[in-house]
């Protein structure tokens, strides 16, 4: 007998054994212990096919909160279709039933990771941008490493760094809510650091040890001295060359290590489908104007399909509300809306489009927006 459910409990060692040969061999309790245990698998739609599970998608709710703006997200993970039911819809049949079940849980916006064109049919696309800073040992080679600066790597059993670095964590203004804080900053294999100042805790990261990036570097205090100290000794304790993954409010860490750092490049942050523009585009432009001064202005954007908004800034205060789309004076295509709102920095495809120079230039102030999921929470 042929359906679509969700999957259960009872069906764990058969789901985990067919998502591992699916990606192969990966090991998914291992790789995201967050997600791939028996509690977790009511989250992963599967087809079933002559009794066995023919393919899967995992929809994980998350919850993000931006300058206080509480934000419903599905995680979409897992997708996989055994390797003798390909060809015959199945994927096709679970994704889009994936984006009607975010809708019915009244969720603002989706993400995966994923290969651009497969996604794109389902309302996916690139969206959100990091910076990649890297470091070698000659950038600080004049400069004296702090002996009193060590790093402690950060286990299951320590509850009082857990502790402190989920502090840490949720002052920021961008974060997304963490059942299980150190289970979740194990994903990926990351292996989670507390940095110590003679002996204290002073800030926590994450260690990609096969590919040696650097995320999550967070520190209590963040002064310009105190993030080349942690550099140089990172530098000195793992390898001769890292990568510091920065996100867009971390702007002193943007200013400091981007002046003596040898690369500085952009990447894109994850796909998305963003199902509530309002929302999300009211919450990130309050979390841009907590690390930015926005210049004066007004725009009104019309999202083809979504709806159209009224944005203004005055003396660095948001006015938003819905619009009329006939009144817009920019209007943005379905395809390209993602792209200028969250993840173009050049402002290349706003300039095919036609519109008043100043509004164009008010666009330009405010977008894009920090869109964006760090490691730890992706799924």
């Amino acid at each position: 007998m042929n359906s679509t459910r969700f999957l259960t409990s009872r069906d764990y060692e058969e789901a985990i054994d067919f998502l591992n040969l699916a990606f192969g061999g990966i090991d998914f309790e291992g790789l995201l212990p967050k997600l791939y245990k028996p509690s977790m698998m009511r989250h992963n739609l599967a087809r079933i096919e002559d009794g066995r599970i023919a393919s899967v998608v995992g929809i994980f709710p998350l919850e993000a909160e931006a300058a206080g703006v509480k934000l419903k997200i599905a995680g979409i993970g897992g997708v996989s279709t055994h390797s003798r039911r390909r060809g015959g819809g199945n994927m096709t049949g679970l994704m889009k039933r994936a984006v009607e079940i975010a809708w019915e849980w009244g969720c603002d916006a989706l993400c995966l990771s994923g290969q651009r064109q497969r996604y794109e049919p389902f309302g996916f696309g690139p969206a959100g941008v990091y910076r990649v800073l890297t470091v070698s040992e000659r950038n600080l080679r004049g400069f004296a490493a702090d002996e009193s600066v060590t790093f402690r790597q950060v286990g299951a059993g320590d509850a009082e760094l857990i502790e402190q670095m989920r502090s840490l964590y949720a002052k920021q203004s961008f974060v997304y809510k963490r059942g299980d804080f150190y289970e979740t900053v194990i994903s990926w294999k990351a292996k989670p650091y507390a940095v110590l100042r003679g002996g204290c805790f002073a800030g926590y990261f994450l260690y990609g040890e096969h590919d040696g990036d650097i995320e999550e570097l967070t520190f209590s205090d963040g002064s310009a001295e105190g993030i080349k100290e942690t550099v140089k000794g990172l530098l000195n304790h793992f390898r001769r060359t890292i990568n510091i993954k920065v996100l867009p409010y971390q702007t002193d860490f943007a200013e400091t290590i981007g002046a003596f750092c040898d690369g500085d490049r952009l990447e894109y942050d994850y796909m998305w489908n963003i199902l509530n523009y309002g929302k999300v585009i009211r919450a990130l432009i309050s979390v841009k104007l907590g690390y930015s001064v926005i210049p004066d202005g007004s725009v009104t954007i019309n999202v083809e399909g979504a709806g159209a908004f009224y944005i203004k800034i005055k003396d660095n205060t948001l006015t938003f509300k819905n619009a009329e789309e006939a009144g817009a004076d920019i209007t943005l295509p379905a395809d390209r809306a993602d792209r200028l709102l969250f993840h173009d920095p050049t402002h290349s495809l706003l300039e095919m489009i036609p519109a008043d120079p100043v509004k164009k230039a008010c666009f330009k102030n405010i977008f894009p927006l920090p869109l964006l999921i760090r490691s730890a929470d992706r799924i």
